[in-house]
C-alpha cells in the first residue's frame, strides 16, 4: 500500500491567489503577540502563505527608502568577498515603492510555511528586546557568550576590517547574516541601522492565506512566487550567486 500523498497542481488556485490574498485582513503584529488576538494566533498554526506589511500612513518608511543616504546592500558572489563591488547597492525608487503599496501599507516580505506562527516567530524574534534588557545578551546579531558585555563581543561577527572597501564592519552590516530565519527583522535593522523590535511593534502587520495540506505543497510554492512577483516586497530581494 502506498501511503504517500500526491501533490496536486491547481492552476485556478494559483491564478486566483493574488485577489484572495488581498482580501485577507491585516493584523498588527503587536496584537498577535500581546495576547489581545489569541484567536488569530491559533489560526496561524497551519500551512499557508503570509506577508508582512508596514503601515506607512505617516510616510515614514517611504521617506526613509527614498533618502539618498539610506544604504541597503545585497551580497554578491563569495569569491569577491573582500572587494567593494562584492556588494550591490539597492536603490529604492518611487515606482517600486508605489507598486509595493496597497493603500497605506507597503509590502515588506512574502513567504510560505507549514506552520505560519512558527515561521513568523523566527522572522521577528519577539522575545529579543535589547531596549528592555542587556543589549549584548539580547540581540540577534551575535552568538551570545555569557559574561561578555562590550562592543568587542560583536567582533567575531562584524569585524572591523583593515580593508576600508569592505562593508562588513558594523553591527547591522551586510556581510554574514546573524541567522537564516529572521529575514524581516534583519532587513529592517539594516535599513534603519538600529534594533527594529520597537518599529515592528508600532508599524508592522501580518496578513495570511491559509492553504493547508501536504497535497498543496506545489501550489503553495507557485502562489508564494506569484505574490512576490505581484507585490514587489522590498525585503524579499536577493542576488543570484
Amino acid at each position: 500500500m502506498n501511503d504517500s500523498i500526491e501533490n496536486r497542481f491547481s492552476l485556478n488556485d494559483i491564478e486566483s491567489a493574488f485577489d484572495h490574498f488581498l482580501e485577507q485582513q491585516k493584523y498588527a503584529v503587536e496584537n498577535i503577540y500581546n495576547g489581545s488576538n489569541a484567536t488569530i494566533a491559533k489560526e496561524l498554526k497551519q500551512e499557508g502563505i503570509y506577508a508582512f506589511w508596514w503601515n506607512d500612513k505617516n510616510g515614514l518608511l517611504k521617506k526613509h527608502l527614498l533618502n539618498p543616504d539610506t544604504a541597503y546592500y545585497l551580497k554578491g558572489p563569495h569569491d569577491n568577498s573582500e572587494k567593494a563591488d562584492h556588494f550591490l547597492k539597492v536603490i529604492f525608487t518611487e515606482e517600486w515603492i508605489d507598486n509595493a503599496s496597497k493603500g497605506d501599507h507597503i509590502c515588506l516580505y512574502v513567504g510560505k510555511s507549514t506552520n505560519i506562527k512558527s515561521r513568523i516567530n523566527g522572522h521577528i524574534k519577539y522575545n529579543i528586546d535589547p531596549e528592555k534588557d542587556n543589549q549584548y545578551s539580547n540581540t540577534i546579531w551575535k552568538d551570545y557568550k555569557k559574561g561578555k558585555s562590550s562592543d568587542d563581543d560583536l567582533s567575531h561577527l562584524w569585524p572591523v576590517s583593515q580593508n576600508k572597501n569592505r562593508l562588513t564592519k558594523c553591527r547591522y552590516g551586510f556581510g554574514k547574516k546573524p541567522n537564516t530565519v529572521s529575514q524581516l527583522r534583519i532587513g529592517l535593522e539594516r535599513l534603519f541601522q538600529r534594533d527594529a523590535l520597537a518599529l515592528i511593534k508600532e508599524h508592522v502587520s501580518l496578513s495570511f492565506l491559509p492553504y493547508p495540506g501536504k497535497e498543496n505543497a506545489v501550489n503553495r510554492f507557485f502562489i508564494e512566487d506569484k505574490l512576490i512577483a505581484s507585490l514587489y516586497p522590498i525585503l524579499n530581494i536577493d542576488v543570484e550567486r
